[in-house]
């Protein structure tokens, strides 16, 4: 594929595929699966945001475009060792984001 502009009607600068990447943070079990202890957070818009992603990504398939897929995670030892607070006590509470999930 050639490279495409990167605002529509834009065509001095181009998104060149050899040199792009798309980096996913923390698209995982915990949120978007029924079952995953954190989905009711994000229920209301999560079919939405798996379905705009699933197009956008193969919409670069046939492209040069590297995918990077990086999980969240917390190992166990983590909460023993530490005191966290906030949004990782939330998570170390429900025991999201462990080994597996």
């Amino acid at each position: 594929r050639e490279a495409m502009p990167i605002s529509p009607g834009s065509s001095d600068e181009a998104v060149s595929f050899e040199r792009t990447a798309v980096l996913l943070l923390g698209l995982q079990n915990e949120y978007f699966s029924p079952e995953g202890v954190l989905h009711s957070m994000v229920s209301h818009s999560s079919a939405g945001v798996l379905a705009r992603t699933a197009e956008f990504l193969n919409s670069l398939l046939d492209t040069d475009t590297l995918f990077l897929s990086v999980p969240t995670a917390f190992p166990e030892k983590l909460a023993k060792a530490h005191r966290p607070s906030g949004l990782i006590k939330h998570f170390l509470d429900r025991r999201a984001f462990g080994e597996g999930s």
